[in-house]
């Protein structure tokens, strides 16, 4: 299935919640890249977004590309290295996330997230 037409059909209520769009999808490198913009209800009383919205962004990414591949897999573990704060600056992220292992029972999924401002 292509982008375009993925889009048609994919329905997930946080997607939309999170007024998420699909950017590009790569089949020959199983990667997908979408953005996501910072909304300030998601922020914390200092000023920056929940760590949770961030990993959000990332499994949100991570889940529609093995829909994409084919695959019915769910997250069995999530980590996270955050290396500097989404502060009100922040305009939306964008999300690459690709397929680094595959066997006949799961894969392993990455994802990194870029700021608007690099």
């Amino acid at each position: 299935m292509d982008l375009e037409d993925f889009k048609k059909v994919f329905d997930a209520n946080f997607f939309k919640e999170l007024e998420g769009e699909f950017i590009t999808y790569d089949p020959d490198k199983y990667e997908l890249l979408t953005r996501f913009p910072i909304q300030d209800r998601f922020f914390n009383p200092l000023g920056y977004l929940l760590g949770g919205m961030l990993d959000c962004f990332m499994d949100g990414t991570m889940g529609p590309l093995s829909a994409l591949l084919g695959r019915k897999e769910v997250t069995k573990s999530f980590s996270a290295k955050y290396t500097k704060p989404t502060d009100s600056k922040v305009k939306f992220v964008e999300v690459k996330a690709w397929r680094d292992q595959i066997d006949s029972k799961s894969s392993i999924y990455k994802a990194e997230l870029y700021h608007d401002s690099g």
